[in-house]
């Protein structure tokens, strides 16, 4: 007989999606995983939205719900959440994903494949996928939220999917709660793991289904918070920048890079995209690509600058 697997605690986060986190938690009621394995806590960051209190009613006899009185970011969201739980395995995702109906056995076979592991995380597909809006494919058609492997070694997971042993967790502290932003705070915690000996295992079978951006302006704002996170990240701790960043936080010199960044934008496109695709939907996509590499940059660039959004301001936009 096989013995029993690791307890499970699902972490959500969730700011004004209230429809969106009631999708979620109908996918996680219906994946009839042991109850006597499985908490969910849903952490409300300072969101006033009535229609909240209607969903989690509908869930409240097995979810339980934690209330922030103000918004301070999902990396404090998801502490609080993993403060006021149970479990061995901490497993993130957020408000806009939809589970399919394996997603916590398929975790669990996982994490029994992997037992040395500090964190585990998996693929993401967009909902719509291919047969979606042309940002959607073009987000799909490149990997949008897999593993980083910046030297063929695991090295960064996303919160979309993700899993991480409590020892591990409360070991490096959780979530740094100084990036008030979505964007980066899953990679940094990853960086910790791996500075304080832990493995990070990918589970090319535990896929989950996300709500991808829509629209070139979703894009734009996605990864303009992913480069401020990674700058971010870099001064916090007094290390060099990541790949991809600009090298400086003056503007002229920012301006006068912008050539080598469009060139830079292009070059893996031979790598991310299917050459047979119609030219009208490669030239968008080439397009997105710039787009995505300058939200990165000016993201990193404002970080580096240190003076925006002190007030919490940027939080507007999300």
């Amino acid at each position: 007989m096989r013995p029993p697997g690791e307890r499970l605690a699902v972490v959500i986060a969730t700011y004004r999606r209230p429809q969106g986190l009631a999708r979620l938690l109908d996918c996680l009621r219906a994946q009839g995983f042991p109850e006597d394995r499985l908490s969910v806590v849903v952490v409300n960051d300072g969101s006033h939205d009535p229609r909240y209190a209607r969903v989690l009613a509908r869930h409240a006899a097995w979810a339980r719900y934690v209330s922030l009185p103000r918004r301070g970011g999902p990396s404090r969201a998801r502490n609080a959440g993993a403060r006021s739980c149970g479990g061995d395995a901490l497993v993130f995702t957020d408000d806009d994903c939809e589970p399919p109906r394996d997603w916590l056995r398929r975790l669990s076979d996982a994490l029994d494949r992997f037992p040395a592991a500090a964190a585990v995380g998996g693929p993401v597909s967009g909902l719509a996928g291919r047969a979606g809006g042309l940002v959607e494919r073009y987000l799909t058609e490149i990997g949008y939220q897999g593993p980083w492997r910046p030297s063929g070694r695991v090295a960064g997971l996303c919160t979309a999917n993700l899993a991480v042993r409590r020892g591990w967790f409360e070991r490096v502290g959780g979530f740094d709660e100084r990036l008030p932003y979505a964007g980066g705070e899953d990679f940094e915690l990853c960086r910790r793991l791996l500075e304080a000996g832990g493995e990070l295992a990918w589970a090319v079978d535990w896929l989950n289904r996300h709500r991808h951006p829509s629209s070139p302006w979703d894009l734009c704002r996605r990864f303009f918070f992913y480069g401020y996170g990674a700058a971010l990240s870099a001064r916090h701790r007094g290390g060099p920048l990541p790949d991809g960043l600009p090298r400086a936080a003056s503007i002229p010199r920012f301006i006068a890079s912008l050539p080598q960044l469009l060139r830079d934008a292009r070059a893996p496109l031979g790598a991310e995209l299917d050459r047979d695709q119609p030219l009208g939907r490669l030239l968008a996509f080439h397009s997105m690509a710039v787009l995505r590499v300058l939200s990165f940059q000016t993201g990193g660039l404002c970080a580096m600058r240190g003076r925006p959004f002190r007030d919490g301001s940027l939080l507007r936009l999300l």
